[in-house]
């Protein structure tokens, strides 16, 4: 798993700014993962 979990980045283009993204809605990952 890439830890990513964003459907919407499914580009490897996209997937650049992931790192960037993650750092922003790092709460809002974390609870997606919670459920």
């Amino acid at each position: 798993d890439d830890g990513t979990g964003d459907v919407k980045f499914s580009s490897p283009a996209a997937r650049g700014n992931i790192s960037f993204l993650h750092l922003s809605q790092t709460p809002v990952l974390v609870s997606q993962q919670k459920q």
